[in-house]
């Protein structure tokens, strides 16, 4: 199985619920299936998988609490009767919409030209402004004072 996550950002060790319902959709694309005919169960050898071929360190209960909140989002949902709920997972059509809107934000995020991702940035420490500007205009104060 390919498991090339797209919303796995290089050099991260975060492996989310996204990232997990990213590899129901890899699977889709490398056997040239449609998502309800796509199914993987939640085991010691996917755990592995993931850990070797993405560089990330989750366990098995990590991946089952992962499974658990896709479960509850209704992102998946179990195809037969088997001994726990974590074997024979399928992709539903909202978990389909999932994976595809997060990657279409993934790409969106990486194309912004460099304008874009500067004001992308500023936006985020915006809230450092405030600080700077009263530390700024106290020293200013306080020279003239001087």
């Amino acid at each position: 199985m390919n498991m090339n996550i797209a919303l796995l950002r290089k050099n991260s060790t975060n492996f989310n619920e996204y990232n997990f319902l990213d590899l129901f959709y890899q699977k889709m694309l490398n056997e040239g299936l449609t998502y309800n005919l796509v199914q993987l169960s939640v085991n010691s050898i996917i755990v592995k998988d993931i850990n070797d071929k993405l560089s990330v360190s989750i366990t098995n209960n990590d991946l089952k609490k992962m499974t658990d909140i896709c479960l509850a989002n209704g992102w998946l949902k179990n195809t037969s009767m088997c001994v726990d709920k974590y074997c024979n997972l399928q992709l539903t059509e909202i978990g389909f919409g999932v994976v595809k809107s997060k990657q279409k934000q993934a790409e969106l995020l990486s194309n912004r030209n460099i304008l874009k991702k500067i004001a992308d940035y500023i936006e985020e420490i915006k809230g450092l402004f405030i600080p700077i500007g009263v530390v700024i205009a106290l020293a200013t104060l306080f020279i003239k004072i001087l």
